[in-house]
């Protein structure tokens, strides 16, 4: 057990207590498919922090790749509905 507790410490202890970074998408589902001469797909559920649920599909070179750009778009898509929000 550590007897000296330092500065820096502390200031882990508060920066963790003090920082909790704010939900705003939850993983919901995803299904990935892959065969040897066929295209690698995934289909990824989000869910934001209202409850709505966005679901997209994806190809890719493997099944982790078609995984990883699914969310992208998903998160692209509402980064321009902001954006456009925004402007109004």
């Amino acid at each position: 057990m550590k007897k000296i507790i330092t500065d820096d410490d502390l200031i882990a202890l508060v920066s963790d207590e003090v920082f909790q970074p704010t939900v705003i998408w939850k993983f919901g589902d995803v299904q990935v498919t892959c065969r040897t001469l066929g295209l690698s797909t995934a289909t990824v559920k989000l869910i934001a922090d209202d409850g709505t649920e966005q679901i997209a599909c994806s190809t890719g070179t493997g099944p982790v790749d078609a995984a990883y750009k699914a969310p992208v778009k998903l998160l692209e898509y509402s980064m321009l509905r902001l954006q456009l929000a925004l402007m109004r």
